[in-house]
């Protein structure tokens, strides 16, 4: 298993927008590689769409990912999350003292975080865990439940769905951000086209 890509990403609805329900979206990924799901016709012990997903463990794993609720701390300067969190570069450079490679040079991470306002703020949002950007640009701050210029779209940055807080992703037209589409238009192409994605005859 690969950490990097599922450590705080309980409380991130798709990356992309397309998904709100983590369970939903897990249940599809084990449909996509490996589960076995019946689509043909009911069978003494194989209910028809019956799949081999353990759903019970798919829930117990995210709860785990998950940890408590950060929003159940009502000062928003103690919200985190607990559940499997990114490490942060100075835990390393702690069990490496000596090595340069680790070494953290406190001049260029102001300098980064000063770019990193300027130009990846206004898709990505603050940083989950930094107390520096929190007290430079405090109604900038990840935790806050709205940001001023989310503000002035109607948008805010967290929601809450089934008792349960989000972070309400940033969802721009693929031709403003001008990156590949491809991630885009992929779910596009299924919704009009199922057929050409699943090669499943039409019953039509």
């Amino acid at each position: 298993m690969s950490f990097p890509p599922i450590w705080d990403t309980p409380y991130f609805p798709q990356y992309d927008a397309s998904v709100l329900n983590e369970l939903v979206r897990n249940s599809g990924e084990a449909l996509g590689v490996s589960a076995e799901i019946n689509m043909t016709a009911a069978a003494p012990g194989r209910p028809l769409f019956a799949s081999s997903i353990h759903l019970s463990d798919i829930a117990r794993f995210e709860e785990l990912l998950r940890g408590v609720d950060p929003f159940s701390a009502g000062d928003a300067g103690r919200r985190k999350f607990t559940g499997l969190v990114a490490p942060q570069w100075k835990d390393a450079q702690e069990k490496f003292r000596g090595d340069p490679a680790w070494a953290i040079n406190e001049k260029l991470v102001e300098q980064g975080r000063d770019l990193y306002r300027a130009h990846c703020f206004e898709c990505h949002r603050g940083p989950v865990n930094d107390t520096a950007f929190d007290k430079k640009w405090p109604e900038d701050s990840f935790w806050s439940p709205e940001n001023p210029d989310r503000s002035t779209k109607n948008e805010k940055n967290w929601v809450e769905i089934g008792g349960r807080h989000y972070f309400d992703v940033v969802q721009m037209p693929v031709t403003a951000i001008g990156t590949d589409p491809q991630q885009s238009s992929v779910l596009t192409i299924a919704a009009r086209s199922p057929t050409r994605v699943t090669r499943i005859k039409s019953c039509r």
